[in-house]
């Protein structure tokens, strides 16, 4: 979230100089923008060929004790009938599982992640994509410091496949 000054400040003087208003709002505006960070990969992990669960990709995160996350994942799959699965875990809890939808090649997944406050207190909710989620649930890691959260695939039938082929973590950080 953006702050700026609550009361309206002069940033210019009558020569057109910047004032020490204006460093001090760009100074908040910085500090702002430097607690929400962006990561991203466009490197695709395909998984094919076990019907165990299998890590597609690794993402570490450091969102401190009231900070919050959204994880959007790009995903593309055999179309069939068979069943296959996205399990996301924060740490070793898993928070969600979704069920990738049999009559699409390609998805999205998204999933909420934010502190309440204290270390182990974190909810997670998921909002309406076009992969079918189970409900929110509450994770008991210490996510306080560096953790990771990852996304693994499992599929009903070896001879398919599930791809990773992007996501886009927003953390914004306590």
């Amino acid at each position: 979230m953006i702050k700026l000054p609550a009361q309206r400040v002069t940033l210019v003087d009558n020569l057109n100089n910047l004032t020490t208003e204006w460093y001090k709002s760009l100074l908040l505006l910085t500090r702002s923008v430097n607690n929400s960070r962006f990561t991203s990969s466009g490197s695709v992990a395909t998984v094919t060929g076990t019907t165990s669960p299998t890590v597609a990709a690794t993402i570490p995160v450091n969102m401190g004790n009231g900070g919050s996350v959204r994880l959007s994942v790009g995903l593309s799959s055999t179309n069939n009938a068979n069943v296959k699965s996205l399990i996301v875990k924060l740490g070793s809890t898993t928070i969600q599982t979704y069920a990738i939808d049999p009559s699409t090649d390609t998805q999205t997944a998204q999933i909420f992640i934010v502190g309440r406050g204290a270390n182990d207190q974190y909810t997670t909710n998921l909002p309406s994509v076009n992969c079918v989620g189970s409900g929110g649930t509450e994770s008991t890691e210490d996510a306080s410091g560096n953790i990771n959260i990852t996304l693994s695939v499992q599929l009903a039938n070896a001879a398919d496949s599930v791809s990773v082929e992007s996501w886009l973590l927003e953390v914004e950080q306590s």
